[in-house]
């Protein structure tokens, strides 16, 4: 009887073994998929601060410009009056 079991036992250390290097792998692409979560979060703050740069630029731009018109209207304004400060 025990040696019909033999090959079972033998078996059983076989499957263990494959089971064991699954267990291997998952862990392995567990963090895997942890770190290209971590990274296109990164990506995503990237690209958030981009665009608020992006927005501040604009902002700044339009800012310019209405201070050139406010400053040609004061010329206008000045040129008006005669000079006169």
């Amino acid at each position: 009887m025990a040696i019909a079991f033999r090959p079972l036992a033998g078996e059983s250390a076989r499957i263990k073994a494959l089971v064991d290097k699954l267990s291997i792998g998952s862990q392995e692409q567990s963090r895997s998929v942890e770190q290209v979560t971590k990274s296109l979060a990164q990506i995503e703050q990237v690209t958030q601060r981009s665009a608020a740069a992006e927005e501040s630029s604009a902002a700044a731009e339009e800012l310019t410009a209405q201070a050139a018109s406010l400053d040609e209207v004061g010329e206008r304004l000045t040129a008006m009056i005669g000079g006169r400060a």
